[in-house]
């Protein structure tokens, strides 16, 4: 790849895989336990090496069949951070600072088009079959609660009175293969905005959960813009075209409240229960290939604890 000259645009994780690849900065290994071993092969790997740190393609996961992989390092090169932002290859150190910079001085937004079909809806889970394990989702480090499948992640929200979806990364944890955990409570956090507004009207709070997804989004997602200004309209302007999204279905507050109601008179856990698909309204998630995407809502539990419930798995 010329040095010079900027990368191709790609579209998808798979086809930006290719182009790690074929700049020399992806490491496959095969065959680790998600249980600790991913994360500490991963730990020695990132403390000791010297030069480019590659980013860590695991597959052939023990107990799991070959092609559910786990990608650790996106982010860890100036090259693919270059890549990611539509800059040329030649972007290192303060470089890559002042060119980025320069780009966002000409930023234009660019707002996210709605499709009606695309490949992340190829793949359904709904109800009892709904299973979290299904995939390889590791423990990371040995004092972790659990097994976390939200890290570098995006979770999506809507802002119930002004309309605007804003993208944050907040860790996910599964508990079971039906339930999760989603720390989104931290202050200052627009998922967290977003989530008391709704509390507020007595409703859940509607999110799409993405893993997988354009490197460049979860770099808009784990840092902070303006309050109001999407990060898809944002990296919509960086990429210089939209993101395709395609809209999901979250279960009405009506059928949320009765499915929750019924249920929590035999449970006082908190644990999380599946509401049927009575009414549906609009939740978006982007429209890549090798994105995992959950839609589920997030409403007060009893004891001040949150409790999730999910109406479908994409």
């Amino acid at each position: 790849m010329d040095e010079g000259n900027f990368p191709r645009p790609y579209e998808d994780v798979r086809q930006w895989l290719d182009l790690v690849e074929a700049m020399g900065e992806l490491k496959h290994i095969k065959g680790a336990d998600w249980n600790l071993e991913i994360g500490a092969m991963a730990e020695l790997i990132y403390r000791e090496r010297g030069g480019t740190i590659p980013a860590l393609l695991f597959d052939r996961i023990k107990g799991y069949p070959e092609g559910f992989r786990i990608l650790f390092g996106q982010h860890c090169s100036y090259r693919r951070l270059a890549l990611a932002a539509g800059l040329p290859m030649d972007s290192v150190g303060l470089k890559l600072v002042s060119r980025f910079k320069e780009k966002l001085n000409m930023l234009q937004p660019i707002p996210p088009r709605i499709v009606k079909n695309g490949p992340i809806l190829e793949n359904k889970m709904a109800g009892d079959e709904i299973d979290l394990l299904k995939f390889p989702v590791p423990k990371v480090h040995e004092l972790d609660g659990g097994r976390f499948i939200g890290t570098a992640c995006i979770a999506v929200t809507r802002d119930p009175e002004d309309g605007w979806l804003n993208l944050g990364t907040y860790r996910a944890m599964v508990h079971d293969r039906n339930s999760m955990g989603l720390f989104m409570s931290s202050a200052g956090k627009h998922g967290r905005m977003h989530m008391e507004k709704y509390f507020k009207q007595g409703n859940p709070c509607p999110v799409v959960l993405c893993v997988g997804q354009d490197p460049l989004l979860l770099l808009a997602a784990g840092n902070p813009i303006e309050l109001g200004y999407s990060e898809y309209d944002y990296c919509g302007g960086i990429r210089g075209r939209p993101f395709e999204l395609v809209e999901g279905e979250i279960a009405s507050k009506d059928s949320f409240i009765r499915e929750t109601s019924r249920r929590m008179g035999r449970s006082a856990s908190g644990s999380v229960t599946t509401v049927p698909r009575w009414k549906t309204r609009p939740c978006f998630g982007s429209n890549a290939s090798t994105t995992v995407t959950t839609l589920f809502c997030v409403s007060r539990a009893p004891a001040g604890r949150q409790r999730i419930t999910r109406s479908r798995r994409v």
